[in-house]
Order: C-alpha cells, then sequence, then structure tokens
C-alpha cells in the first residue's frame, strides 16, 4: 500500500509577504542540539565511544521480543490497583541494558554514546526492529562535523555580500561588538539598506551560533529584535558582526573529559548572569545562561542562552533573579533528568551566581523590595528558594571575573575581556 509522508521544511519558513521569518524568541538552541552536546560528554569518558547511524525508513513502531521477562516497579509507579498485592511483579515489554546508554534521535538520524560493549548491544536492539545503516564513528550530525565543531560554513559571508553588494570590504574585528555609546542617535530613525534581507542573513548566522559558536547568540539576539524596526545603526552592527565571524574562522568550540575522571566523578554547574537596562530603545535587562559539565580534568559546554527578558527590571538584582529563574527552569532541572539516568545517581548542580543581593533573596524566598516579580516577570521567588532545598541543587558566591554567562548579557569591546569570557564557554 501507498506510504507518505508530510515533512516541514525548517529551512525554508517564510512570512506571508515572501520574507524570511526570524522568530520572536532565539535564545536558546533546539533540543536536539543539546541532546547531541549531551551525548557526546557521555562518550567521552574512559570506555565509552560515540556512534550514529541513519534509518532507512522513519517513525516505525513495533513491540519488543524476547523471552519474557517480569520486574518490579517502584512504589511510586506502582497503580492504585495494586494496593492489595503483596510483592507485584510486572511484564517487561521494552528492553534494557545492564548499563545506560545515551541516545539522541533526530527524525532518522541516530546518536549513542556509552560504554563500548553496552553500545554494541544496544545497536543490535535498535536494529533488530529498525531498519538502520551499519553504525560508525561519529562523523556529520545535524549539518556539522563533529570531531572538533567550527563554524567554517563560507556560504554565511557570501551570502552577507550578496545581499550588500561583492564590492563589500569585511575589515579585521576582535568582537562582534561597536561601542554602542559612540553611535549617532539620528541613525536609529533611517531606515537600513538591508531592511528587507536582514532576517535571511541572521538566520544563517543564528544556527551555526546555536550549534557551534555560543559567542554570536548575544549579538544575533540583539539583531534580531531589530528586524521589524531595521535601521542605519543595525546594518552597522550587522556589518561588525560579519567581520567578526569572518575574522574569527579559527575559533572552535571545544570539551574534553579527563582520562581518569569517571561518570561519578562528574558534575554540572550552572551560570546565570545579566546585565541592567542593557537595550537603549527599551530600557530592559538580557539573561544570560550557560550549562555546562564540569570535573577534575573535564569540561564539556552543554547550553547556552541570551534572551531579552519580558519587561523591564527596576534593579540589577531583580535582573538576576529573572535570569536565574530562566537558567534554572529552562536548562538546570531538565539537565538533571537527564543525568540522573544516564549516570545512575543524584548529580550535583551548583548554580553559580554573582549577585549578593540575589543569593540572599533566593535563600530567603521571599523580598520585600521585589513582590511585584511573581506579576511583571512571572518569577517565583518562593520555587527558586524550594529549589535549592533540595541537596542535589547548590546555589554559590561566583566572582563576577569568573561568571560564564556574563558573555550572554554584555557587548564585549575590550580584546582582553573578550578573550577571557570566550575561554570561560569553551571556544578558542
Amino acid at each position: 500500500k501507498m506510504k507518505g509522508r508530510i515533512v516541514f521544511p525548517g529551512n525554508n519558513v517564510r512570512e506571508e509577504d515572501g520574507q524570511v521569518a526570524l522568530f520572536g524568541d532565539l535564545s536558546s538552541a533546539p533540543v536536539a542540539m543539546e541532546a547531541s552536546r549531551m551525548c557526546d560528554a557521555f562518550g567521552l569518558l574512559n570506555g565509552h565511544a560515540i556512534e550514529q547511524a541513519d534509518a532507512e525508513q522513519a517513525y516505525t513502531q513495533s513491540p519488543l521480543g524476547g523471552a519474557e521477562t517480569y520486574i518490579r516497579l517502584p512504589k511510586e509507579l506502582q497503580p492504585d490497583s495494586w494496593k492489595h498485592m503483596r510483592d507485584p511483579v510486572c511484564k517487561l515489554v521494552t528492553a534494557t541494558l545492564t548499563q545506560a546508554v545515551m541516545m539522541a534521535v533526530y527524525v532518522d538520524d541516530f546518536k549513542a554514546s556509552g560504554p563500548v560493549e553496552a553500545l554494541k548491544k544496544a545497536w543490535t536492539l535498535v536494529r533488530s526492529k529498525f531498519r538502520t545503516g551499519a553504525p560508525t564513528p561519529i562523523g556529520r550530525y545535524l549539518g556539522c562535523q563533529h570531531n572538533v565543531v567550527e563554524l567554517k560554513d563560507r556560504r554565511v559571508i557570501d551570502h552577507y555580500k550578496k545581499v550588500w553588494g561583492e564590492d563589500v570590504v569585511l575589515k579585521k574585528a576582535a568582537t562582534p561588538f561597536l561601542d554602542e555609546d559612540k553611535l549617532p542617535e539620528e541613525d536609529d530613525n533611517e531606515p537600513g539598506k538591508l531592511a528587507d534581507a536582514a532576517c535571511s542573513v541572521q538566520m544563517k548566522v543564528l544556527y551555526g551560533a546555536r550549534l557551534a559558536r555560543f559567542d554570536l547568540l548575544k549579538a544575533v539576539a540583539g539583531l534580531a529584535s531589530k528586524v521589524t524596526k531595521w535601521s542605519v545603526s543595525c546594518d552597522k552592527r550587522l556589518f561588525r558582526l560579519m567581520c567578526y565571524i569572518n575574522d574569527s574562522k579559527g575559533l572552535k568550540m571545544r570539551g574534553h573529559v579527563g582520562k581518569d575522571d569517571k561518570a561519578e566523578d562528574l558534575f554540572l554547574r550552572l551560570f546565570a548572569d545579566a546585565d541592567f537596562a542593557g537595550c537603549r530603545d527599551t530600557a530592559r535587562s538580557t539573561s544570560g545562561v550557560f550549562l555546562g559539565i564540569y570535573g577534575k580534568n573535564t569540561f564539556v559546554p552543554v547550553a547556552a542562552q541570551a534572551k531579552k527578558q519580558s519587561c523591564v527590571s527596576h534593579s540589577t538584582p531583580e535582573a538576576e533573579l529573572v535570569a536565574a529563574n530562566l537558567a534554572l527552569r529552562t536548562q538546570g532541572l531538565p539537565a538533571l533528568e537527564v543525568f540522573d539516568k544516564v549516570f545512575g545517581r543524584k548529580v550535583k548542580l551548583f548554580f553559580e551566581e554573582d549577585n549578593n543581593t540575589a543569593i540572599s533573596t533566593i535563600k530567603a524566598g521571599y523580598s520585600n523590595t521585589r513582590r511585584h516579580s511573581g506579576r511583571t516577570h512571572r518569577v517565583s521567588l518562593r520555587w527558586m528558594h524550594e529549589v535549592f532545598q533540595d541537596e542535589q541543587c547548590e546555589i554559590r558566591r561566583c566572582d563576577t571575573l569568573l561568571q560564564a554567562a556574563d558573555i550572554f548579557t554584555k557587548g564585549f569591546t575590550s580584546l582582553d575581556k573578550w578573550v577571557a569570557a570566550l575561554t570561560m564557554i569553551g571556544i578558542s
């Protein structure tokens, strides 16, 4: 019989007028990218490997066979109908492994990591039910070579030159930011030359930024908020960004797991930071988030965000609390769910905050001067307080110079400070 599949091409999304669509919230990466980096980290452990395979037919589902096996479920997973039973068991309908294997699946791309022997069993199990190609060492996944991740696609620069003019000369740029104080105010009111093409240029940059170049997130997010009111100032900012990309092709995002580091030695560090009234048009702040896996000799970048806050904050501590809420809710706690299962234990999460007032507010669970935050920012101070009542999560005072999320909130113009910020997020 005939079969069909409808595919939404995310690489060619357009608005009603035919312009390339640029979505309002460009603050984070698709889940598949974060899952891929988590998979990489698990596969870098000593005795582990990373492999991938392509499904020959996507979305196929069928019940697992094999010998009948019965298991005991934890009490919290048992239905109420079992309460009268002394020692209830149930049939196992999906196969399990004695050693954990982590698998990320994106449409028909399978990427798995784990102990080498367990990985072989996992692929045997998967391929018994799905038609896939033979597993191979990790290579091209989500459009990127993963031996060393680098943004080396010249099409971004070529497309920019096409829309601006082939005669444009890209200069050297140490950082992707201009000194905002030196931009004339009248440039904000004059329509920019790239008003019609800015979206398509930014979308091409955005993919590389989300996948492998976290240092571009802040600059792209700032420009994305101005697509409906593109000005000469925006042209200048985009030109500076293109100059930086062209001048920094050698930068790569790097992660490593120490040879002697074991799964039980690893922990998570979650950084959150915010500027105060950084947007000169709206006076809104920007939240920055960075999540990484750490150990004695281990560092793997997992996720990053740069997101403009939804309304004006009245103080730096208030902006910091909004950023903390975003970090915990969208990155920290979801990551714990994954690594608790993969590592088979309660993984420690250290939350790094550099604002003393924000720390004391979270520890107290309330603030008389910020009682409005629940209505304006939809941030619950009590909820954040409860998160850190669990010993698995610990809030720590972080030196401002060691705040890894700082790069996602401020426009750096100093080369020395920029290089230090790059190092903290694994880009060199």
